[in-house]
């Protein structure tokens, strides 16, 4: 989000293209393969390895040449860092790709003693497009094109978007936001309160937390995780903040 409001576009990782770390060029910045999570430095460097000899030419191909472990395939697949090499290809259809190839490699006793056999894979529904967020997620520890709120399901309870806490000035409202950030400083009497910083889809808000509701909830606040907050929405001079009253874990 924060490349967002630069004006920056975060591409997926991609086998194709993507170096070892993070690469830019003009708006837009490619992920880098050892952002993945569990991809092994050895296995980065035979894709990089491979990549130069000859460009991969199925998923099939990628797998045959760079032979990587079984938990290294569900980050590639996960992250999104294999879609291009097959447009046509699900990443249902490409787990299940990946799975037929281990098969038969075990009935041939061992991996890369045949040459490529491009797999023909019965029709699979793909994945939800919030399982395929959350996949991403874990992959990645992040995602490329959307925010983690997103990830979040609506529920019952209409929530207030940050950029519409405005119009909502004096009014209690819920909003759902990633934790960025915060601040602990003592009151005259010397009780803790917290100054935290959050963020959805559409804009930063700052929050504050009093002594009493910091007591109550100051055990489950850590960076970088979704919650649901209840507060008032307070102006002074100008500047937006949402008095805290309840909060919510909503991601582990």
């Amino acid at each position: 989000s924060e490349a967002k409001r630069m004006g920056l576009i975060i591409d997926p990782p991609d086998v194709r293209t993507s170096e070892l770390s993070w690469r830019g060029q003009g708006t837009r910045i490619r992920v880098g393969l050892q952002t993945l999570h569990g991809l092994s430095q050895e296995t980065c460097e035979r894709i990089l390895g491979c990549r130069k000899e000859r460009h991969f030419r199925s998923f099939s191909d990628f797998l045959q040449q760079v032979q990587p472990a079984e938990h290294e395939i569900r980050v590639l697949v996960d992250s999104g860092a294999v879609d291009g090499l097959d447009t046509k290809a699900n990443r249902s259809r490409l787990y299940g790709e990946a799975a037929a190839r281990e098969v038969g490699a075990s009935a041939a006793g061992g991996a890369g003693l045949f040459p490529v056999v491009e797999f023909d894979a019965p029709p699979l529904r793909d994945q939800s497009p919030i399982e395929r967020l959350r996949r991403e997620y874990q992959a990645l520890g992040f995602l490329c094109r959307a925010h983690p709120v997103s990830l979040i399901g609506k529920g019952k309870v209409h929530t207030c978007k940050g950029v519409d806490l405005a119009a909502h000035v004096g009014r209690t409202v819920d909003f759902i936001g990633l934790l960025l950030t915060g601040k602990i400083v003592s009151t005259k009497t010397g009780e803790a309160m917290e100054f935290l910083t959050f963020e959805d889809e559409t804009a930063i808000i700052e929050t504050t937390f009093f002594p009493e509701v910091y007591r109550r909830y100051a055990h489950i606040l850590s960076a970088q995780k979704v919650y649901r907050l209840r507060g008032l929405v307070e102006q002074d001079f100008g500047a937006l903040t949402l008095t805290v009253e309840k909060i919510r874990l909503l991601s582990n």
